[in-house]
């Protein structure tokens, strides 16, 4: 039966799918995903900090699962469009206030990633009694919830904030959609960039190896471990080892994903000397291609701070992923694993078991799955977060929920918003997740729900990316700009109407991208 206090979402529901604005279901990959700490991440909305912000207390947030398919559901519209209201005004009358957050999130990213790094290490966990892990992970909680909060200004506001730019860019004469993207393009360097130029450096110092050359070229990881070269995949482990974590992992970059980067780089057989160069240059060009727009059109110092802020808007969705796969990887590992123990569980799995049935099992000794085994059994579930905790609803309750939701309604095109520019013409590959990358050959168009950072392999060999979700500040958006290639975001359903080899054209030449399907 359905609590009284939530009927409202029923209403809720009903008013915003006559509104287009409920996502359709899709088939979404766990892969580093888990129950907590994603739940949290919207919790700051509910905190007093949270109000102080944005001027309001959310009332609640929901998920909800299908079997295979699954959706986010953004409740409370009312309260989150005056958030963001409140939130874009800050933003436009004070030139510092994403300056602030951005300190914010740097003040809390550096308390999380020493949490984890110090009180959350192997030695600590080991010796920690239920009591302790306990705190422990009421404290990580705490400090994540801070960090997701101030860091998320990217997510609520970064669409608008950009409309307002490009309108005051347009007033200048600068209505051409190819420097409006160059102006709006990240000026600040991200880790997948870092990354590369450390892999060509690496992969660089190899070919001066004759012997390691031919060890790589005879694809012996063993005897290659024996030579002096192998101290370079060890170095780009220990910076990068992370990448593929997300949340809760468990897949990490070891010494052999090195040696297979490095293989496959030398077997592109291109100059990679011009290649770590282009790299290197790629962000010092982009600012050089700004300033010259900023001379020909005269742009406005006020103007100049809105594009700055931007990009550091930007840069904050790439830091969070950064900060959260170096942070978690002891979190999940050191502490969920330890935690896991008593429920017969691997680390990533008791990820997704509730904070009171936790609570029950290390300070009550009463040991059961509770929500969670719940949920591993039902297929029809409809999940509310607020203010006060969770609530789940299963099977004929689910269904009430659902009924709203899955009620069908026709799209006649694809379209979604450009987020790097270009034209392309290939063939469809639907990846779950980078597990699927595989089946995907250079030239391909990757379709996906959202890309993350291990992604980004695959990403190099596609011609254009096209993704459900997401915005002009999201990893998608930020890394296909680097690599020069089109890019779709929020299309809403493009995992759902396009189907592998499907012959599709990708055309993002203004503020909306199309993709068309081309009958052979």
């Amino acid at each position: 039966m359905i609590q009284e206090k939530h009927k409202w979402i029923l209403e809720e529901l009903k008013n915003l799918k006559r509104k287009g604005l409920i996502s359709k279901p899709r088939k979404r990959s766990n892969k580093g995903y888990a129950n907590f700490p994603i739940k949290w991440s919207i919790e700051g909305n509910f905190k007093d900090y949270g109000k102080q912000e944005t001027g309001s207390l959310h009332k609640a947030y929901a998920t909800y699962n299908l079997g295979e398919m699954s959706g986010i559901i953004t409740i409370d519209r009312e309260t989150i469009e005056k958030s963001r209201k409140v939130l874009l005004k800050k933003a436009l009358e004070n030139p510092e206030y994403i300056t602030y957050r951005k300190h914010l999130t740097n003040k809390y990213g550096k308390m999380l990633l020493d949490f984890c790094l110090n009180e959350l290490s192997k030695e600590k966990i080991k010796k920690a009694s239920k009591k302790q892990l306990w705190a422990l992970y009421n404290k990580f909680r705490e400090i994540y919830t801070k960090y997701e909060f101030y860091n998320g200004i990217w997510f609520r506001i970064s669409d608008e904030y950009l409309e307002e730019i490009t309108q005051r860019l347009e007033k200048k004469g600068c209505t051409s959609f190819s420097k409006i993207q160059t102006i709006s393009t990240c000026s600040i360097q991200t880790f997948t960039n870092r990354e590369k130029i450390d892999l060509i450096k690496a992969t660089l110092k190899v070919l001066e190896n004759e012997t390691a050359k031919k060890i790589i070229k005879e694809d012996d990881f063993k005897e290659f471990q024996k030579i002096t070269e192998y101290n370079l995949l060890k170095e780009l482990t220990k910076k990068y080892h992370w990448i593929p974590f997300g949340h809760v992992g468990p897949e990490l970059f070891d010494e052999k994903h090195y040696f297979y980067e490095i293989k496959k780089l030398i077997e592109k057989n291109i100059n990679l000397k011009e290649e770590l160069k282009r790299t290197i240059n790629f962000y010092p060009n982009i600012r050089k291609e700004q300033q010259e727009i900023y001379n020909k059109y005269n742009i406005d110092a006020e103007t100049k701070t809105m594009i700055k802020n931007f990009h550091l808007l930007c840069i904050m969705q790439d830091d969070r992923k950064e900060l959260i796969g170096k942070s978690h990887v002891n979190w999940t590992n050191n502490l969920m694993g330890k935690i896991g123990l008593l429920f017969n569980l691997q680390p990533y799995k008791a990820a997704n078991i509730y904070p009171k049935d936790l609570e029950n099992a290390l300070l009550k000794n009463k040991i059961s799955l509770g929500v969670y085994g719940k949920e591993q059994k039902r297929d029809k579930q409809f999940k509310i977060t607020e203010p006060e905790g969770y609530t789940n609803y299963f099977e004929e309750d689910a269904q009430k929920f659902l009924d709203i939701i899955l009620e069908k309604e026709d799209k006649k095109e694809l379209t979604g918003m450009a987020a790097s520019k270009g034209f392309a013409r290939g063939r469809v590959k639907v990846l779950l997740d980078s597990n699927d990358g595989k089946k995907l050959e250079k030239g391909d168009i990757l379709v996906t729900t959202m890309t993350t950072p291990d992604f980004v392999p695959y990403m190099e060999k596609a011609a254009a990316i096209i993704t459900d979700e997401g915005g002009v500040t999201c990893h998608a958006a930020i890394v296909t700009r680097e690599l020069g290639i089109p890019c779709i975001v929020g299309t809403d359903n493009a995992t759902e109407i396009l189907k592998d080899n499907d012959l599709v054209e990708v055309n993002v030449n203004s503020t909306i991208g199309v993709v068309k399907k081309i009958t052979e």
